[in-house]
């Protein structure tokens, strides 16, 4: 169960809040414009109940979006649009939790054009402060527990028929499979197959080049230092740190 929510449910609810109270500020604003009767009524309760519950939703998501802010670990850079997503989120959730209110209290008639208008102003609010949030993981990375690991331009899956890519995918297209390559021979051997697989390229080895007792170029010592730490070598992780270096990480100071 944990691993379903890690590392906070803020994305969870999220979704949520967004859906119902943008839908809810779409459907009264046509009610607004609308006359009372039929499907204007229905739209109307309809959006009423999506407020309510958006408004609920809201108060669990910035809830969780405070234990996220306080305990998701971030640098310096994610901690700016983290405060940036907050900064949007608390002013918004104020407005819609008020808008709320308002429209609980004027619920048995339809929305006036003035509620209409501040709602649909604040869902804009809304859709800003969701673009940050999305942006905190898709730009930032943040609460991502790992990375997918490109090892070059090569990529391993099949294509069926018609999907084929890339310079000679037009001479092949009346074919059921293809081939990428510049022998026109093997292109033309692997007509008639029904899929094809591309190698991935072969990933750069990791192991520096060391000569003598230490690296030669500064570049050599980086790869041997990254080298060492992936294999465990704790003698030439020492041999390859100075004595007196500073690190600071984490916002915390460490000397070695």
């Amino acid at each position: 169960m944990p691993d379903m929510i890690e590392p906070n449910i803020h994305p969870v609810l999220v979704h949520f809040t967004f859906a119902m109270l943008t839908l809810s500020a779409l459907s009264l604003f046509v009610v607004s414009l609308q006359p009372a009767g039929g499907w204007r009524d229905t739209l109307k309760h309809a959006g009423d109940w999506m407020l309510f519950f958006g408004a609920i939703a809201a108060i669990a998501t910035v809830a969780a979006g405070f234990q996220a802010y306080y305990s998701v670990a971030h640098d310096a850079p994610s901690h700016a649009a983290m405060t940036t997503h907050r900064n949007w989120a608390i002013p918004t959730t104020v407005a819609l939790l008020a808008l709320a209110l308002w429209r609980y209290s004027k619920r048995s008639v339809k929305p006036g054009l003035l509620f209409a208008a501040l709602f649909l102003v604040a869902a804009g609010f809304l859709t800003v402060t969701a673009w940050w949030g999305g942006r905190l993981v898709y730009a930032y990375g943040l609460g991502v527990k790992s990375m997918p690991q490109a090892e070059g331009p090569g990529h391993d899956h099949e294509h069926g028929p018609g999907e084929e890519h890339g310079p000679g995918a037009e001479d092949a297209a009346g074919s059921d499979g293809h081939d990428h390559g510049a022998d026109p021979a093997a292109a033309s051997a692997g007509d008639g197959a029904e899929g094809h697989e591309h190698a991935p390229a072969p990933a750069a080895s990791s192991t520096a080049v060391v000569t003598g007792d230490y690296p030669e170029t500064p570049v050599a010592v980086a790869d041997a230092f990254g080298a060492a730490l992936k294999s465990g070598d704790a003698a030439m992780v020492e041999r390859l740190v100075s004595p007196d270096v500073f690190i600071a990480e984490s916002g915390g100071a460490e000397r070695s």
